[in-house]
């Protein structure tokens, strides 16, 4: 009996998989020779004619991965020479933590969450660089310094400086039942 259904899943497995239709397309695909002239080498947007979908608002689903936890990369190219011979170079995976660095290679900057990519030009696995795609996204920590002295105010900004006079003059006057005040340079009445 077990024998009987493991053959019947079996045949029906090949049978769906010699009809199913993907909605991915490969670029040295024979069936459709529209993308093999094209620069991407995988196209993953709906298309009616292979799916039946009209829901055209699909998306590439990136790998989720906490980057500082990401210690080694899986696959080490050994044995076969071509496994990975970029060592990694322009792997992009989406960043799910904030602060801190990747734990394989270096950081540019601070982790951030969101799409980051390995910069490897090195030669070896860990010597490449995470980088964010959006170079606004590294997080790089802002000093901000400022000082009083003699009525000088500077303040020193990720090592820009600007400086300006401090007027710090308070005067009051009494001209019969009206006060006068006069800080900074600017006057006011009571009367």
């Amino acid at each position: 009996m077990k024998k009987e259904i493991r053959q019947i899943i079996l045949i029906a497995g090949i049978v769906w998989g010699g009809i199913a239709q993907s909605q991915i397309r490969i670029a040295n695909s024979a069936t459709n020779m529209a993308v093999s002239g094209s620069s991407a080498f995988i196209d993953a947007s709906s298309n009616p004619t292979y799916n039946s979908s009209t829901n055209v608002g699909k998306g590439l689903l990136y790998p989720r991965v906490d980057l500082t936890t990401f210690t080694s990369f899986g696959g080490v190219p050994i044995g076969i020479p071509t496994s990975f011979p970029t060592y990694y170079d322009g792997f992009v995976v989406y960043n799910t933590n904030v602060g801190g660095v990747a734990g394989v290679g270096t950081t540019q900057g601070t982790l951030t969450s969101g799409f980051w990519y390995y910069d490897n030009k090195s030669g070896t696995i860990n010597g490449g660089t995470w980088k964010p795609l959006s170079p606004a996204a590294a997080s790089t920590p802002t000093t901000n310094t400022l000082t009083s002295t003699a009525n000088i105010l500077t303040s020193t900004i990720n090592g820009v400086t600007a400086s300006a006079p401090v007027i710090n003059t308070n005067a009051l006057s009494l001209s019969g039942s009206s006060l006068s005040s006069t800080v900074n340079g600017v006057v006011s009445n009571v009367v």
